[in-house]
């Protein structure tokens, strides 16, 4: 296990805290462990001081980083234990999990959520890479398609307004046509409330360079899955925020991060950015703040401050 030392403190409202290093996994399109390395993990009360640290400093919200941070272990202490030193020790108000590998999503977070509700961010990001069987295989991914898409469907029912966010990759070698509508259909199907898409490209010492044998996606046939893609995880996203503007009766809480005339801007638990109509007089930033949702504006929610909120 390493340690770091106590970073330079700023006066950002979010702070992220670095719990894990490097990766085992060996994805055919990864880098990561040739540059980066094996996963090593961060000694458990080195994370907890930090956070101590920051938590005097007046931070509200802390993110804990790495490269895999489902994989983190300080001898029998792993990700759970973690996550519970920190609430239950501490008057952090917010925490926030970075991405996780679907293969090391531990089991009970989804219980932790609840318990902690409020506190431990409705918000997962997982990387899952592909909706096809055959191309999560190619990729060497290391897990079933079918017991990813019954979590997320699981994490959903258990945890209200939950917003699961997935990366999906376009135009990985042998992608054909029925893969790529595999891909598109278990999209459709997931309750996701954003993705993040991105476009294969080579990166030399990736093992996939060195399968020349596996046929090229072209170009153009990339760019255009991207954009289907894109458009199908927009979808989810509009239905999400729509969602949330409808309920009206459920005040939004927003950790205040800035005003930019002519709102105030932050963010809530799910990630979702908000603007808060509010005179720059109100001196609202590193507040946590609740607000009733009035409409969208693009992909972020206009909103009021709930009567009373302000003094």
């Amino acid at each position: 296990a390493f340690t770091l030392p106590l970073p330079a403190f700023t006066r950002h409202t979010r702070a992220n805290v670095k719990i894990q290093d490097g990766c085992n996994c060996k994805c055919a399109y990864c880098t990561i462990p040739s540059a980066r390395g094996p996963s090593r993990s961060r000694q458990f009360e080195d994370i907890l001081r930090e956070v101590d640290a920051l938590q005097e400093r007046g931070y509200r919200e802390i993110v804990f980083t790495g490269i895999n941070i489902g994989t983190y272990h300080d001898g029998s202490r792993r990700l759970l234990q973690l996550i519970e030193a920190v609430l239950a020790n501490s008057s952090v108000e917010r925490l926030r999990l970075s991405s996780l590998e679907p293969a090391m999503i531990p089991k009970g977070l989804l219980e932790l959520m609840k318990r902690y509700e409020g506190r431990l961010c409705r918000h997962l990001h997982i990387s899952l890479q592909s909706g096809s069987p055959a191309t999560l295989k190619r990729m060497n991914r290391p897990y079933p398609l079918e017991k990813i898409v019954a979590f997320i469907h699981k994490a959903v029912e258990t945890i209200p307004q939950l917003a699961v966010g997935v990366d999906v990759i376009a135009g990985f070698p042998g992608e054909d046509e029925r893969e790529f509508e595999e891909t598109c259909q278990t999209l459709r199907n997931l309750p996701i409330a954003y993705g993040h898409v991105f476009s294969f490209s080579e990166r030399p010492h990736a093992p996939i360079t060195a399968q020349p044998d596996i046929p090229r996606v072209d170009p153009r046939t990339i760019q255009e899955r991207n954009r289907i893609l894109r458009e199908i995880v927009a979808g989810h996203k509009r239905r999400f925020l729509e969602t949330l503007c409808r309920d009206q009766a459920s005040p939004l809480r927003v950790l205040v991060e800035q005003y930019r005339a002519p709102y105030w801007e932050g963010h809530t638990d799910h990630y979702v950015q908000v603007c808060i109509q509010a005179p720059e007089s109100a001196a609202l930033r590193n507040e946590i703040l609740d607000v009733i949702p009035l409409s969208l504006q693009d992909e972020r929610i206009l909103a009021v401050p709930r009567q009373n909120t302000l003094s």
